[in-house]
């Protein structure tokens, strides 16, 4: 019975999955079919709390396919857009909290190894999310795929593509401490001083929290 409803779980996670990628990166995108994301996106978080452990490859389907949805109010999305950004928010942070550490990085990887993915700037969010939550161990053994597309997207000419990197590897060191600093090396002077800016101002709030 178990192995059913397992089986049940992934075709319903891959059609919801694939329903949010189709209409959330439609180029252009068609107002008429955002009504039918926050939908998907919240039978996506239902399944997944019945159904927590899924392989590598729908977990991947599943980021991407939220991904899609997030940040698609400011390509001329209305209400029904916004609505489901926040419901695909919700249930991305959901499904990363379940899934293993290693399968969230899986999943993120080549979404920020893509300078040109439409999914770039959320995916570098949340990848700062799945940073925190990770053992040092696991934050340190994806170290070697990990900064290589932060470097590359530290380039981008949209600011906030480069602020979600700053802050992508402000997580990191929050995790690491400073056995990240070495690997720092490719970075310019400049995104040097920014990095340890916001890596001292963390440091700062987490010591007023702490203090709380």
């Amino acid at each position: 019975r178990g192995g059913v409803l397992e089986e049940w779980c992934a075709q319903v996670l891959s059609a919801a999955s694939h329903r949010l990628l189709n209409v959330g990166l439609m180029t252009p995108p068609d107002p008429s079919l955002d009504a039918t994301l926050s939908p998907c996106a919240n039978l996506v978080r239902q399944v997944m709390r019945a159904c927590p452990q899924q392989s590598s490859e729908v977990s991947a389907t599943i980021i991407e396919a939220l991904l899609a949805c997030c940040g698609g109010s400011s390509v001329g999305g209305g209400k029904a857009r916004r609505h489901a950004e926040s419901n695909a928010q919700g249930a991305l942070r959901e499904s990363l909290a379940h899934f293993h550490p290693s399968l969230s990085f899986e999943g993120l990887l080549p979404l920020v190894s893509d300078p040109n993915s439409p999914v770039l700037a959320p995916a570098l969010a949340h990848l700062g999310t799945v940073v925190r939550a990770a053992p040092p161990p696991v934050v340190n053994h994806q170290l070697g795929g990990l900064l290589p597309p932060l470097f590359a997207a530290f380039g981008s000419s949209q600011a906030h593509v480069r602020k979600a990197v700053v802050l992508a590897l402000v997580s990191v060191h929050s995790v690491i401490g400073d056995a990240l600093m070495p690997h720092l090396d490719p970075l310019t002077p400049p995104q040097m001083k920014l990095i340890a800016i916001y890596i001292d101002r963390n440091n700062a709030e987490r010591e007023t929290a702490g203090l709380a």
